[in-house]
Order: structure tokens, then sequence, then C-alpha cells
């Protein structure tokens, strides 16, 4: 009974420490009302945002991952490494937005807590199906997204109407490890470069003006990506940018990071 008794309490443990440790990496964002999207001169403004007029948007309370996911973390819980340009420290790269939706999926469960995502069939024949009342990890919404990376700002970067390359990682060659350049306000990195990041809204629902959270079933279609990257010019780095890539295909400078519902 001892042994027994000894056994279950080093399990314990062993959950404990590893939700503390991704608790420690998660920011909690309180819910608000913000203006979302740029006004039509905003500089560099181009693209997507042409469908779109600012305009009001409200969230509710939500965490984020304070950094984009490492290539370790992805290792560590995936048990491969897909990325183009290596290193531990570095965002994970090279990965498909079902790749993001099953990372989520795999952190949940390690941490025993009910996964967002079902995911069936395979290539563009995959459906995802999603509960976002779960407690489990997810992409952020469109709105979470500009939210946090706004972190209360009206200016086309957090820093005010421009961003330098001692700020954030753009025209660049490579990646850098996640935390390399001072964070926003709110404790989050690298939300201004690095690698462009999947999110959970798809180019239908831009197109359509509904509601992702609404539709509850997801098909093929083109996925959100978000924050700009290394590689990409100044004004694709702007809060309010964004563009579509189609949710089965990898590209060096896209990566993730995660959120979840706030209690």
């Amino acid at each position: 009974m001892k042994k027994f008794s000894i056994t279950i309490f080093i399990l314990c443990f062993a959950v404990f420490t590893l939700f503390s440790q991704q608790n420690d990496k998660m920011v909690r964002i309180e819910g608000g009302t913000f203006i979302m999207g740029s006004p039509a001169d905003e500089e560099g403004r181009k693209g997507y945002e042409h469908y779109e007029v600012q305009r009001q948007a409200t969230v509710s309370s939500f965490y984020i991952s304070k950094y984009e996911v490492t290539q370790k973390e992805y290792l560590d819980l995936i048990g491969m490494n897909p990325s183009k340009a290596k290193g531990d420290d570095l965002p994970v790269n090279n990965v498909t937005w079902f790749d993001a939706l099953r990372y989520c999926n795999k952190l949940s469960e390690r941490e025993s807590l009910t996964p967002v995502f079902i995911i069936t069939g395979a290539g563009a024949n995959t459906i995802v199906n999603w509960d976002l009342n779960a407690n489990g990890y997810r992409l952020p919404t469109d709105k979470e997204w500009e939210y946090a990376c706004r972190a209360g700002t009206t200016t086309a970067y957090y820093t005010g109407n421009t961003i330098t390359i001692d700020q954030a990682n753009f025209n660049n060659k490579k990646p850098k490890p996640v935390g390399s350049y001072p964070p926003k306000p709110r404790g989050l990195y690298d939300m201004h470069g690095n690698v462009s990041e999947w999110g959970l809204d798809s180019l239908s629902d831009v197109l359509s003006k509904q509601s992702i959270e609404a539709l509850g079933a997801w098909n093929y279609t083109p996925m959100v990506v978000r924050g700009g990257s290394y590689s990409g010019r100044l004004y694709g780095s702007r809060s309010a940018s964004k563009y579509y890539m189609e949710a089965n295909r990898k590209f060096a400078y896209i990566g993730f990071r995660v959120a979840r519902n706030a209690e």
C-alpha cells in the first residue's frame, strides 16, 4: 500500500510539474472591446485587409502563449521536427494548419484537458470539428490574436507607426530563437515578425462575414496567417496585417502559438 501511494504521488507530481511549466509560458489576456483592422490610409495596408473595414470587436478573457511554439517543444510532444532551419529554441516551422491542431490536442491530452479538435480524413478531405467551450489548447482566433498583439494600442505596431530591426525580426534570412526581442506590454514575444502564425479563422469567414465560432464544423479552405515573418517586409508585421494560406501546405516561415479559454 505504501509503495502504491508513493507511485500515485510521483505521478501526480509529474502532472502538476508539466502543468505548471506550461502555465509559466501562458499569459492571461483580460477580455474587452477594441477597434480591429487597419484604417484605409495606414501605410502598407494591402491584400485581404481590403475586404474588411475597421470595426469594433469584443473578446472574452483567454490565455495565449508568451512565445511561438519552439522546435524542442514540438519534437518532445510529436516526436519529430519538420522545420527547415533547425534549432531547439527556434520557432517550429514548415507545419500545416492541421499539424498545429494536432499539437494542440496532444498538449491538451498531456495535461489531462479536454481536446478542442476532432480531426478525421486526410489531405484536402480532412474535416475538423471542434468545441470552443472545451478547456484544452487551440489556436487563437483572429480577434484574439489582434487584440493580444495591439495590447491597447491603435497604431500600426504596438511600438507606434513603425518598428525597427532591433525590435522585431523581419527583412532577414532566418528565424531567431523565441524571445530574442523585447516583449510587448502584455509580456508576449515575437508577434511582429520571426515566423508568421496560423490562426483559427478561415477566409470564408471574412468573405461571408460569418463568425468562425458559429460554424461548428470545418472543411477545406485557406486559413488566416498573422504576424509577418523574418523573411517578410516591414508592413507585413503590422498588427492588422493578415493573409490566408492553404491549411494542408507547409511553409518555412509559418509556425504558431497556442491559446486556451480562461476559466
